[in-house]
């Protein structure tokens, strides 16, 4: 079975961009939409136009292919999509924000008292799901096409894999399909080398590393991603694809990464050095240093920014700059004396794999900002979980997957069986099969909690009106995230927002 890239491109891209377009004709008023609009066919014709997508073929094997989606299906289905079964706490959120777009006019304002509030968060991935949910009139059409629709996106993920690890291999094949929900850091070997070192006991402690005396150290599997906070995961794993088969576009570069913004704002934080990284170097190394100020300075570029980019920016800006409690903000992360917990994490988790990975990488800016940004997060800290070390890590820890499944083709399981260190290979992978302890234990303990008979039972929120309000006493996380208040003087509200 073959698939051209030129097609995958086409299809990838319109994922990420229907739900765009569904945001910009709901949310902003007839001017804006419509320039908008043009500014984003016009990118998506001069990405065509100028021959800009590749039209080489993947190879798959159809068998593993089918696998594949089966196996996906099944992965969705106890990772909670289409609330089949009992939920993670984070679900409260994502079938509230579901309930307000399907039933609430767009864009979603709320009213409590004297407050007026317009929900603000990253809703990108719930858009299609809310449409379907609208045009058949019921929000439990809108949880089963959540399903249907996250699982498009992480069988494209799969396919954009295939074609840049080039995997013909039908074995290496399924070890990509098994790889992509199941990959994580050697959790594990690290919480058994902390207690040994320091006596502290973390092991059995599930996604967490450590979670105590105000330090919160996680960087998630790919399942717990897929567990907790699939919205903000799916469309970051398809740009950071997209960027690597398409790295040499600078002049399209806004149309390939803006809307991330819409899908995980941390998440897309993530991407940012990692792209800066790449174009630093380009602009060193390059002697026609005029051919990438131009690609930067594209037409594209421009447009785009000062249509969808300015429009997304002033969306999230009533929720960025509005005040907020101290305990939720930024903050370095408070080691306190307890510095061997940082080097212990990084050490084992991020370096063992960087000198495993080094000589086929030793080229490759993008490599080198990986590793230095997954060494550097959890020195900081932000929000009451510290999500930004747990979702700014999403793309550096998904290209890291990558250079490792690169490797496995290339050095263990590719046809030539050359193998420059047996040492180092054993190394590498016993730290894969042991980081895919804990995403398989979630994974079971989803499955063994099935009952059919309490058909996604769990809390429910219903609504995020409630919590829309600053006067109530709990729940800081919630109340300051997820809103723009005084949307009176708010500036997208005022000169963007569809007015009703």
């Amino acid at each position: 079975m073959q698939i051209r890239k030129s097609l995958l491109t086409t299809v990838t891209l319109l994922y990420i961009y229907i739900p765009i377009i569904f945001f910009i004709c709901g949310w902003t008023n007839l001017g804006i939409c419509s320039v908008t609009m043009l500014a984003i066919i016009y990118n998506f014709w001069h990405m065509h136009s100028r021959g800009k997508i590749s039209d080489e073929k993947i190879s798959i094997d159809i068998v593993v292919f089918i696998f594949t989606i089966l196996f996906f299906a099944w992965v969705g289905f106890y990772a909670g999509w289409g609330r089949f079964v009992d939920q993670t706490s984070d679900w409260n959120k994502h079938n509230a924000v579901l309930y307000d777009l399907v039933n609430l006019k767009w864009p979603v304002y709320y009213v409590n008292g004297s407050e007026h509030s317009m929900l603000v968060y990253y809703i990108a991935q719930y858009i299609v799901p809310a449409v379907f949910g609208k045009i058949v009139g019921t929000v439990r059409a809108a949880e089963v096409m959540f399903y249907i629709w996250n699982e498009i996106g992480l069988l494209l993920v799969y396919i954009h894999v295939l074609a840049l690890v080039n995997s013909k291999n039908f074995i290496m094949q399924y070890v990509i399909s098994f790889m992509i929900p199941m990959f994580s850091i050697p959790l594990w070997i690290s919480e058994y080398i902390l207690k040994i070192v320091t006596d502290i006991d973390r092991i059995e402690e599930g996604m967490w590393f450590f979670e105590k005396d105000g330090i919160l150290i996680q960087y998630s599997n790919n399942f717990t991603l897929l567990h907790w906070v699939v919205p903000q995961v799916i469309v970051c794993w398809l740009i950071i694809e997209l960027f690597l088969e398409n790295r040499e576009c600078i002049d399209l570069y806004m149309f390939l990464f803006l809307p991330g913004i819409l899908f995980g704002t941390l998440s897309f934080l993530g991407i940012i050095p990692i792209i800066g990284s790449y174009v630093l170097a380009r602009l060193i190394k390059d002697n026609n240093k005029m051919y990438i100020v131009k690609g930067i300075l594209s037409l594209d570029n421009i447009v785009l920014f000062i249509s969808l980019g300015i429009v997304i920016v002033l969306y999230f800006y009533g929720n960025i700059m509005g005040k907020k409690p101290e305990t939720i903000g930024f903050s370095m992360q408070p080691y306190n004396g307890k510095n061997i917990i940082y080097f212990i994490f990084v050490i084992v988790n991020i370096l063992i794999y960087a000198i495993i990975l080094f000589n086929d990488n030793k080229n490759n800016c993008i490599f080198y900002s990986v590793i230095i940004e997954l060494m550097v997060l959890p020195l900081f800290k932000l929000g009451k979980w510290n999500d930004l070390v747990m979702r700014v890590s999403i793309p550096g820890l998904f290209l890291l997957m990558i250079f490792i499944l690169r490797y496995l083709n290339e050095k263990i399981l590719s046809a030539n069986k050359k193998v420059f260190n047996k040492l180092l290979n054993m190394i590498l992978i016993m730290f894969l099969i042991v980081g895919m302890y804990y995403p398989f234990q979630e994974l079971s303990a989803s499955c063994k909690s099935y009952d059919p008979s309490r058909l996604g039972h769990g809390n429910e929120w219903s609504t995020m009106e409630k919590f829309a309000n600053r006067q109530i006493s709990e729940s800081d996380d919630v109340k300051y995230n997820y809103y723009a208040y005084d949307i009176e003087n708010n500036l997208f509200y005022k000169y963007i927002a569809r007015k009703r």
